[in-house]
């Protein structure tokens, strides 16, 4: 059961690995000239030596730091030696293997510098960049397959599948050999970031050929290849998180081939950020970089830990002024709930049956204005805990001191929407339009909605949480606000957990009804976990949940915003 759980899990998100198949003589004489030349300025330091039990076997390590200050180290391994035996043999000239494998002192950003092109020469790609299984898929542009690999398609994607250093890509052009000599479509890579050179390869599938591919495709990887579309491979394991058609990309009415090859970028983007599967291949590599590495390390950069320090002292002062703010408004929020209590108290003072209309009116007048400070003081409280929390990470500095000032939230709930799905990967907000549009407008919208996204980041910090801690410490979101680490809160009395007075049957069926709301792929899901975004005042905004963190779609959906949904008891 270990082993399965560790061939299962990804590789670390601070490492790049790829491999491929070279030209048979002269490779490792163009790496050499290549980091002589890049030790001038782009790199600190590289070594060169043999590899120990392989023939012909040469080994290149560089060190180097990027822009932003992020540091790396990288092994280059050359060798004649033959991987495959068997199915693809025939496939296979007579070429040289690499490895590259490299590791970052942080997460890898795709937007560094391909290792690729630290270590091979830029202008000769026909001496590298040849795919690791097959050596004749290119990693630069994109590839046809001819009769000799259509023959063997089933066995080139099955072994590409499992090579996780590759993201593989499909796509089709339907026109006839004429129109695309006439006419030749761009390759895919020329849109993707600079970081991922060396790990996308894009096969180009031309006229009829998606069948070919798709009968493959659809029996052995469950994805279909659209016409004048693309697909994405899917890896072998998958990798969590990716429903069946995030792979496939189908071509708009009227898109161009251009728009289409956009956004199958964007979408393989979004799938290489998530790493794949620790093969045994990059387990090899990066265990053989840590262990062995003797070139020095790479030191900090002097100004970029001036800068850190800047920035810290900066976040100090910035962290007292929003203190100092806070503990302000804190006292105009006590003074306002005071004045609205007394307000309460006198009216509950007066005799009942006097200026009867007049009472009613000044009560629910005083209501609202205790609700807007009890708000306010929410507010705070959530935002002050935060702040204290921040600074006790500052070096030097204690839980009374502040925090940097937060970034505005969403000033519309259209833009709620588009930020949450740019911004929150583990939330899915499903079709709310419906019932938003009974509370937009609302004199009251502007602090529904602040308490809205305040609820949705609040959601967000849960579920990466509980990816790290796991279900045992955070088994839901009731658990994560008693969580004594956790980052981002909100008030408890805000959040329901369920609505236990409402039943499948019996009288409280026609409730239990109006909160069963739709979630892609899995149907209609009853949502009783509910927060309250509006106060007692109709409409009193809700906004409903369900937590399918640990379930198939390992997501928290949205399926409702809107005015508060009756109960037979009218509360909730």
């Amino acid at each position: 059961m270990a082993k399965r759980k560790q061939a299962y899990s990804p590789w670390p998100d601070t490492v790049w690995h790829s491999s491929g198949n070279g030209a048979p003589q002269g490779l490792a004489d163009e790496v050499r000239k290549r980091l002589q030349e890049m030790a001038a300025g782009r790199i600190q330091s590289f070594r060169e030596s043999e590899v120990a039990g392989v023939p012909d076997g040469v080994q290149f390590d560089a060190a180097w730091r990027e822009r932003d200050g992020g540091r790396i180290k990288a092994r280059l391994r050359i060798s004649a030696e033959s991987r495959i035996e068997g199915l693809l043999d025939i496939l296979l000239a007579r070429q040289t293997r690499w490895t590259l494998t490299a590791e970052a002192d942080r997460p890898w950003c795709h937007s560094w510098e391909s290792p690729v092109s630290v270590f091979f020469p830029e202008k000769k790609p026909n001496l590298w960049a040849n795919d690791w299984v097959t050596g004749s898929l290119r990693m630069l542009k994109f590839s046809r397959v001819g009769n000799e690999i259509m023959g063997s398609i089933s066995g080139v994607l099955k072994e590409l599948a499992q090579q996780s250093q590759y993201t593989v890509v499909i796509t089709h052009d339907s026109r006839s050999e004429e129109e695309i000599a006439d006419l030749p479509a761009p390759a895919l890579s020329p849109l993707l970031p600079i970081g991922l050179l060396g790990r996308v390869l894009e096969i180009r599938a031309v006229s009829g050929q998606d069948e070919q591919f798709n009968d493959v495709l659809g029996t052995e990887h469950h994805v279909t290849l659209p016409m004048d579309g693309a697909v994405i491979l899917p890896s072998n394991p998958r990798k969590d998180g990716f429903g069946r058609s995030f792979y496939s990309v189908a071509p708009g009415r009227k898109d161009s081939f251009e728009s289409l090859l956009k956004l199958t970028a964007e979408r393989l983007v979004e799938c290489a950020a998530v790493p794949a599967h620790f093969s045994p291949g990059v387990r090899e590599g990066l265990h053989c970089l840590r262990t062995d590495w003797v070139l020095p390390e790479v030191v900090p950069c002097i100004d970029h830990l001036t800068k850190k320090n800047e920035s810290l002292q900066a976040t100090v002062t910035r962290l007292r002024a929003e203190l100092d703010q806070g503990q302000s408004r804190e006292k105009e929020a006590l003074r306002r709930l005071e004045q609205a209590t007394s307000a309460e108290r006198r009216l509950r003072e007066r005799p009942v049956y006097q200026e009867l209309t007049d009472a009613l009116e000044e009560l629910q007048e005083a209501r609202s204005g205790l609700e807007a400070a009890q708000l306010l003081l929410d507010g705070n409280a959530s935002e002050i805990a935060w702040l204290r929390g921040e600074l006790a990470r500052v070096p030097g500095r204690a839980y009374a001191e502040p925090a940097p000032v937060q970034a505005d939230g969403p000033s519309s709930w259209d833009e709620l929407i588009e930020f949450a799905g740019e911004l929150m990967p583990h939330i899915r907000i499903g079709d709310v339009e419906k019932p938003l549009s009974k509370i937009r407008g609302h004199e009251k919208e502007k602090l529904w909605l602040r308490r809205t996204w305040a609820s949705l980041e609040a959601l967000e910090a849960y579920a990466q949480a509980k990816e790290v801690h796991g279900a045992g410490v955070l088994p839901n979101f009731a658990a994560y606000l008693k969580w004594p680490h956790a980052t981002v809160l909100v008030p408890p009395h805000l959040h329901a957990s369920l609505e236990s007075k409402i039943s499948r049957a019996g009288v409280h069926a026609k409730s239990y009804q109006a909160r069963i709301f739709h979630i892609p792929q899995q149907g209609h899901v009853f949502m009783g976990e509910h927060f309250r975004i509006g106060g007692i005042t109709p409409p009193a905004p809700r906004m409903h949940t369900y937590d399918d963190l640990t379930g198939e779609s390992k997501l928290i959906h949205v399926g409702y915003i809107g005015p508060h949904i009756p109960t037979n008891a009218d509360r909730g």
